[in-house]
């Protein structure tokens, strides 16, 4: 049969809220099965799904947009709305199907639980993305994610967002010359179900174990020691603009505070035609049971100290 439907991605869409922007995108099912051989046969006999626990995976540059859902602890709760991934229907011999059209495609979840895990960002390296996972639950009612085709689009694409990486102070110094920003937030993610069912119903966060790296060109770092105590640290993204960037008196910025934690030297490394660069960890710690140790400040804010 020759091929004659293709489609792409189109974005994300929780209630008012809309992902667009993508640099890689996974949806699994995760299907687990049972294959038994009976007695003293060489072939399975029976073939059976034992569970399925389907994810939405992707990387996007829409930093602030995920922020602005999950905060600085890297969670947040969907099920107050369907979250709806769209792709896009191509049409034979031009580009795209009219979005308002019924040619397009949608998976659905009606109980879901977005996490956080990761934001990088580099010097040079291109635009910094953020890691996230879709976890998809059962509502006692609607399959965990559901697919419907031949559906018009909803949610209007947009390319708005584009962080690099900012300035970086640590003890109310500015780091020199600071190339990239690792910022993993160490997420330990409980998903269960009960009674046989085939998908899970409940999903939170057990543990939170954030990791900060920031990797900088002088060695003179090695001068505040092995390890050293975290009295206050600033971590910037800087907001880009069609014309470079936005200033940073302008309050677009996406800043990340930790508040006390260990410092220490990872590594230092080079060869003997390139310039050294050294890895500087920080390890959050937190003051009680509901402060979080690392603090997201703001998603639009003036890069200051």
């Amino acid at each position: 049969m020759p091929l004659a439907n293709v489609d792409i991605l189109h974005g994300i869409l929780n209630g008012s809220t809309f992902i667009s922007q993508f640099t890689s995108q996974e949806v699994s099912p995760s299907i687990q099965t049972i294959i038994a051989h009976a007695a003293g046969q060489p072939f399975p006999q029976f073939a059976s799904v034992a569970r399925v626990i389907p994810t939405k995976r992707f990387t996007t540059p829409q930093i602030k947009t995920i922020l602005d859902l999950t905060g600085a602890d890297g969670i947040a709760d969907l099920s107050g709305s369907n979250t709806d991934l769209y792709f896009k229907a191509t049409a034979d011999q031009s580009n795209r199907g009219a979005s308002a059209s019924t040619l397009h495609h949608r998976l659905r979840a009606t109980k879901a639980f977005l996490v956080l895990e990761r934001i990088t960002a580099s010097h040079d390296g291109g635009e910094a993305q953020a890691q996230c996972t879709i976890y998809c639950s059962y509502d006692g009612t609607n399959a965990p994610l559901a697919y419907t085709g031949s559906v018009a689009l909803s949610g209007t694409p947009a390319s708005d967002e584009h962080f690099t990486l900012g300035p970086q102070y640590l003890n109310s110094s500015e780091l020199d010359g600071p190339q990239n920003l690792d910022i993993n937030f160490g997420q330990n993610i409980f998903q269960g179900g009960g009674s046989g069912d085939l998908y899970n119903t409940f999903h939170a966060q057990l543990q939170m174990t954030p990791q900060v790296t920031v990797d900088v060109i002088p060695s003179g770092i090695w001068s505040a020691g092995l390890a050293f105590d975290i009295s206050s640290c600033s971590l910037y993204l800087r907001k880009k603009s069609r014309t470079g960037n936005v200033a940073n008196a302008t309050a677009e910025h996406i800043k990340f505070s930790v508040p006390d934690g260990l410092a220490c030297i990872g590594r230092t490394g080079g060869d003997g035609m390139s310039i050294n660069s050294t890895t500087l960890m920080l390890n959050p710690i937190s003051a009680s049971d509901t402060a979080l140790p690392i603090i997201l400040t703001s998603t639009a804010v003036a890069i200051t100290t």
